[in-house]
């Protein structure tokens, strides 16, 4: 929904002046988001901070956008240096911080998040979540974690589990992926839910379809997610109000209250998963 369609003959950084996330992606909420889990005020800093997040996050879709296209000669192993300019890039994000104790560690760290994000969204893409637990190998949006540290160490509480930031960049991808699984079957992009879209496909001999069966499992992971999102989070504030998850519970209750359709055809399916987004509170939507 929001891939940005790019010409493989021009320079992948060509466009990167022209924003192509919307205001109801993700990122724009993540630091708000963030502060009220960790009991920290909106500051100049939060906003700074909020600010490069949003314009990393942007950066990182461009490129996924063209890592994703069909038949991509893109080699394995990817790292900064293999874009043009991409590490100047990176710098460029950080701009609002420049005030900011031990920034050039912080632009450090991010450029070495950023090649491990690489792996994650490429050869390591099928291993990031599972639909067995909670467990995690990291996540597609690494690149962020410094950032994320970062305003961790801001928080007056003692007890600053970061474990947080990988449950929700997991939930969020989930969620993703469910939407996009026929779109990146196609693509041949490997993610755990079109691995596990496929096995039930392979061994499934009811009239339930696969894709409702999927549904069911990917919702059963979200809820998984979001409890164990909400554990952390009280980890981090035991006086943490829970109307901080208020929308996230009621799309949790839209989601299962939205007919599945009668007819099983991909047509269908996908009118059902915009159905879905329509409900998808803005903290967790990547597709807005």
């Amino acid at each position: 929904y929001d891939r940005v369609n790019s010409n493989s003959t021009k320079s992948i950084l060509s466009d990167l002046g022209k924003k192509s996330c919307k205001d109801s992606n993700a990122a724009y909420h993540l630091t708000p988001f963030l502060i009220k889990v960790l009991g920290i005020g909106e500051s100049s800093l939060t906003i700074a901070i909020s600010k490069s997040i949003v314009d990393l996050d942007n950066l990182a879709q461009q490129i996924d956008a063209e890592i994703d296209v069909e038949n991509s000669t893109m080699p394995i192993g990817l790292n900064y240096n293999n874009f043009e300019n991409l590490e100047l890039k990176i710098v460029e994000c950080f701009s609002h911080l420049s005030n900011a104790e031990n920034l050039e560690k912080l632009i450090s760290d991010t450029l070495e998040c950023v090649n491990r994000s690489f792996k994650y969204n490429t050869s390591e893409r099928h291993l990031i979540y599972n639909f067995r637990n909670t467990e995690f190998c990291g996540c597609t949006t690494y690149y962020l974690f410094p950032l994320v540290k970062y305003l961790f160490t801001h928080s007056k509480f003692q007890t600053k589990n970061e474990r947080l930031f990988f449950l929700v960049a997991n939930y969020i991808q989930l969620l993703d992926d469910y939407i996009d699984v026929f779109e990146d079957q196609k693509l041949g992009i490997i993610t755990p839910v079109v691995v596990r879209f496929e096995e039930i496909g392979k061994c499934n001999q009811e009239k339930i379809t696969s894709f409702q069966l999927l549904t069911n499992e990917v919702f059963s992971t979200l809820q998984k997610f979001f409890n164990e999102i909400q554990i952390e989070a009280k980890n981090n504030n035991k006086n943490l109000s829970n109307n901080v998850f208020l929308d996230w519970r009621q799309f949790h209750s839209d989601f299962q209250s939205i007919n599945f359709p009668a007819k099983a055809n991909q047509k269908e399916f996908k009118k059902y998963q915009i159905e879905i987004l329509k409900k998808t509170p803005q903290i967790i939507c990547y597709t807005g």
